[in-house]
Parts: structure tokens; C-alpha cells; sequence
């Protein structure tokens, strides 16, 4: 008889446990993603790498001349915005997607110029870029010549690259009953290296986004690892492996 009550029990507490897991995946539960498919030169935001970094072979710091061209060191814009909504009875922990920006510079005209191919061989054409999300929209230094300085911290920064299966230290992000939460997705202070004095020199720089997964990803094409793929991503393998969610282009 004592183990007929045990049994009946262990039955009741599974069906519970199925039950609620059941409950909790099929609630009313909406993610949306609002990239955009394209951005002004005027939203684009642009540092300058400082003159006083400028030197020769040897070292030593180059004078201002007419010969000196000014480079680009990083670049800040917003991409677009994700939405996730709970329209279910109870709290939800999300998971946050892990998008890379694939900053391709080959058809700007500054990569292109003489000077460039004549003083600056072997510079990349593409950077594979982290963006970044916050429920705070960032705002933007106009374009200088110094870093971007920003209104105050933004606490509520969240980094993709480390929000992956085997090393996830990212808050868990939870949505209670009947709330939606927006994140901003951007890019801030991220680096490249173009010649140029403001954001024109990126015009028909094409973004591309990948969306890389969170968990083991297999099959794996030749040449391709998880190290060049889900920890330090190339835009070379990304384009091998992933069709890109948008393209958007600077114009």
C-alpha cells in the first residue's frame, strides 16, 4: 500500500513538473527585430584618430601638413531595435540574441582613393564588429576629432560576445506578466581605419548583421572553427556559414 501511495506521488509531481514547464512555453510570448535598412552619413558618428598619434617609421611625431591625412579610429551609430513582449500569466526569463556587425568599407570611395592604396596596403576592408544593446537610447558626440563622450553611464549595457552556451555571464534578463521591454542595438567606439575627417568617408559602407548561435553550432564548413566563429568571428567565416538577417547600407 505504501509504495501504491508513493507511486501515485511521484506520478502526481511529474505531471506537475511536464505540466508547468508545458505552461510555460507555450504562453503568448512576441520577440521582434527592427534593423534598419538604411543610415544617413548625418546618424553616423565618427573619432578621429589624434595628430599627435601620427608617426613616422622612426617614431617620432609628424608635424601638421597638407600631406597628413586625417584617419578615422572608430565609428558610433544605432542599427535599429529589438522588442520582447509577454503577453502570458507569469514572469519569463529571455534569451538575448548574439548579433555581429559586419562593417564592409570596400566600396567607399576613401578605401578606394589613391592615397589610401598608396599609403595604407594591407589595410582591412571588413571588421567584424560587436554591437552593443541598451533599454537607453545612446546618444552621440557630434563628429571630433576626440573621443565620443556620453550624457552619463548607460547601467543597462548589455555585450552579446559573451552570451554564448560554454561562457555566459550575461544578467539574466526577465519579463514580468504584461510587460515589453525595447532594447536599442548600436555600435559605439568601434574600430576601423579609413582615411577621412568626418562620417562621408563611409558612404556605401555596407552593414551586414548575422545572427551567430547562442549554442554549439555543427556542421562547421572547411576552414571554419568555433574559435573564428562564435568567440572571435571574422567576416570571412560569418558570410561562409550564415546568410546575413539585413544588410544596411550608409548613404
Amino acid at each position: 500500500m505504501r509504495n501504491i501511495v508513493l507511486i501515485s506521488v511521484l506520478i502526481i509531481a511529474l505531471l506537475v513538473g511536464f505540466g508547468t514547464v508545458i505552461f510555460y512555453n507555450i504562453q503568448d510570448y512576441e520577440y521582434s527585430l527592427e534593423l534598419k535598412e538604411s543610415i544617413s552619413i548625418s546618424e553616423v558618428y565618427v573619432a578621429l584618430t589624434p595628430e599627435y598619434q601620427l608617426r613616422n617609421a622612426f617614431g617620432n611625431i609628424l608635424n601638421n601638413s597638407p600631406e597628413i591625412q586625417p584617419t578615422i579610429q572608430d565609428i558610433s551609430m544605432i542599427l535599429g531595435k529589438m522588442s520582447f513582449e509577454n503577453k502570458g500569466s507569469i514572469s519569463r526569463v529571455i534569451e538575448i540574441p548574439r548579433f555581429v556587425a559586419c562593417v564592409d568599407l570596400s566600396l567607399t570611395q576613401s578605401y578606394n582613393s589613391v592615397g589610401r592604396i598608396l599609403t595604407s596596403i594591407g589595410r582591412p576592408s571588413t571588421y567584424a564588429i560587436w554591437p552593443i544593446y541598451s533599454t537607453n537610447e545612446p546618444i552621440f558626440n557630434v563628429n571630433s576629432n576626440l573621443p565620443h563622450v556620453y550624457p552619463g553611464p548607460i547601467t543597462s549595457e548589455i555585450y552579446p560576445q559573451y552570451n554564448n552556451a560554454q561562457n555566459n555571464n550575461q544578467p539574466s534578463i526577465e519579463i514580468k506578466r504584461g510587460d515589453k521591454t525595447n532594447y536599442y542595438i548600436y555600435l559605439k567606439n568601434a574600430y576601423l581605419n579609413i582615411d577621412g575627417n568626418d562620417s562621408t568617408a563611409l558612404k556605401n559602407t555596407k552593414i551586414e548583421i548575422y545572427d551567430l548561435p547562442i549554442k554549439d553550432y555543427n556542421p562547421l564548413s572547411e576552414g571554419v572553427n568555433f574559435q573564428n566563429l562564435i568567440y572571435n568571428p571574422t567576416c570571412d567565416v560569418l558570410s561562409k556559414e550564415f546568410e546575413p538577417v539585413k544588410t544596411i547600407e550608409i548613404i
